[in-house]
Formats: C-alpha cells, sequence, structure tokens
C-alpha cells in the first residue's frame, strides 16, 4: 500500500485568503531558554492552508464540522485532472474527461496543477468550478469535493456585484463538503481511499485536516 498527503505544512505568514489573518506562531516554553519541555502557541483562521468547510461556513443553521461521523472523511476517493487555466469554468464535462466517473458516496478531488502555485500570487489568478457543477453534484450524492485551488469560486478580483458564493451555497447546502488548498504531489492512481478526518474543532465551521490518499 502507498499513502500521500494532499496537504500544505503549515508555515508562520504562509499564503492564504488576504482578508483573514495569517498563521503565527509563539514559542511558550522552549527547552533553548531553559525549560524541561517545548510548547507552541498556533493562531490561525479556520480557512487556513487546507482545510474541509461545513455547512455552517455559509448558512446560518448549517452542521458544523464536529457534528459529522468519522467515517464521513474516509472512503473511496476519485481524481480528476481536467484541462483548464485562469479563467476557466471548470465543467462536469472536463471532470468526467480527466479522470473516472465517481459514483455516488464518492469524494471528488480535482487537480488542477494551481497547488504547485502556492505561496505565489499567481495562485490567486485561478480557475473556478462552474455553477452546474454543483447541481451534478448534489444529484449524483458526492461525499466531498476538493481542489487544489483556493476557493472553487471566481478569484476575489473577478467577482462582480451578483456574486454571492454561488457554488458554496450550492454544494455545502446539498451536504457536499468542500475541501480546498490541496496539493497533489504526484498521481500515481485514479481511484484511491481517501482518510481526511479535520480537527474536530467545536461549533466549527470548517476543519483543518491532513488529507491522506492510499492506494
Amino acid at each position: 500500500m502507498s499513502m500521500m498527503s494532499l496537504s500544505h505544512y503549515w508555515i508562520p505568514g504562509m499564503q492564504g485568503v488576504p482578508v483573514l489573518p495569517t498563521v503565527e506562531t509563539a514559542q511558550v516554553l522552549d527547552i533553548d531558554r531553559g525549560d524541561a519541555i517545548r510548547v507552541q502557541n498556533v493562531s490561525a483562521p479556520s480557512h487556513m492552508g487546507t482545510h474541509i468547510d461545513a455547512p455552517s461556513h455559509t448558512f446560518a443553521d448549517g452542521r458544523t464540522i464536529d457534528e459529522y461521523p468519522l467515517e464521513r472523511f474516509i472512503g473511496s476517493a476519485v481524481i480528476s485532472s481536467p484541462t483548464c487555466s485562469y479563467g476557466t469554468a471548470i465543467t462536469v464535462d472536463d471532470i468526467l474527461a480527466g479522470g473516472p466517473e465517481p459514483k455516488r458516496g464518492d469524494m471528488l478531488l480535482i487537480h488542477t496543477g494551481w497547488g504547485a502555485k502556492f505561496g505565489d500570487p499567481s495562485y490567486f489568478n485561478h480557475p473556478s468550478l462552474d455553477e452546474s457543477v454543483a447541481v451534478w453534484a448534489a444529484e449524483l450524492g458526492l461525499g466531498l469535493i476538493g481542489m487544489d485551488l483556493l476557493t472553487p469560486e471566481l478569484p476575489a478580483q473577478d467577482r462582480d456585484a451578483s456574486f454571492a458564493f454561488q457554488l458554496h451555497r450550492g454544494l455545502l447546502g446539498a451536504d457536499v463538503l468542500i475541501a480546498e488548498n490541496l496539493v497533489f504531489p504526484h498521481i500515481e492512481e485514479r481511484r484511491v481511499r481517501a482518510v481526511a478526518a479535520p480537527v474536530a474543532l467545536a461549533g466549527g465551521d470548517a476543519g483543518w485536516t491532513n488529507f491522506v490518499v492510499e492506494w
């Protein structure tokens, strides 16, 4: 069996949503200062790095991340590599052309190549998902859609007055969870098993995760 993490390492000052704070760390206890043990304090928003969005992210009465059973984050997944670029709206046909067709209950992991840009300003100039993908994912009954993008939505600089987080609301409203900021070091298999349990933050609108796939 082979395993691979699709998560970014946490680094102080790492790239994230520009309007949110970044990761900050402080040494609370330090062996180098004469303490018996080493302890860090870490501060970060819930949507930093690789994480899974819960419905409460966009719905006042939505389920929080800790309300999901563990088995929801463990199961079969397919990896799709659609052809895309900045300004592209990835369609269902693009997804199906880029990998195996997912089945009911599967997790769908979308590899665009943007994960390799993480940390560079070009990471913000990303493709997005077409709104029809949310309808299709809900009808199919997917458990989660993950992607190596900051968001499935339009880049912030391309949004107009009509923008209302349509993809988040369409997916999370149908209980299709969203994993953002994945990174694919390499791809060996298209059908894998995902193990992606998030931190069970009580009342959390998202949960950081070490998103692991195995085959």
